[in-house]
């Protein structure tokens, strides 16, 4: 693309990558964000500070078919 001073633009097309994140258009041409890249940096940084790759076997911290959304107790207000 050009702009009116005879400039060039870089990366002017249609968006694919921006502050860490892969966007992408969904079969509905939804722009959608893909972080991929962003976790593979995440991982390799870490395993360069602790020497080895983070673990991928936690847990959560809900039991089974916890939902905390419907949760009615007298600690939850609106």
């Amino acid at each position: 693309m050009t702009v009116k001073n005879g400039f060039k633009l870089k990366g002017s097309g249609i968006i694919s990558f921006h502050l860490g994140c892969d966007l992408e258009l969904d079969s509905d041409g939804r722009l959608y964000m893909a972080p991929q890249h962003y976790i593979e940096r995440m991982v390799n940084k870490y395993g360069q500070i602790f020497g080895s790759k983070p673990k991928t076997n936690i847990m959560s911290s809900f039991e089974k078919n916890d939902h905390p959304e419907i949760d009615d107790s007298e600690f939850c207000d609106a």
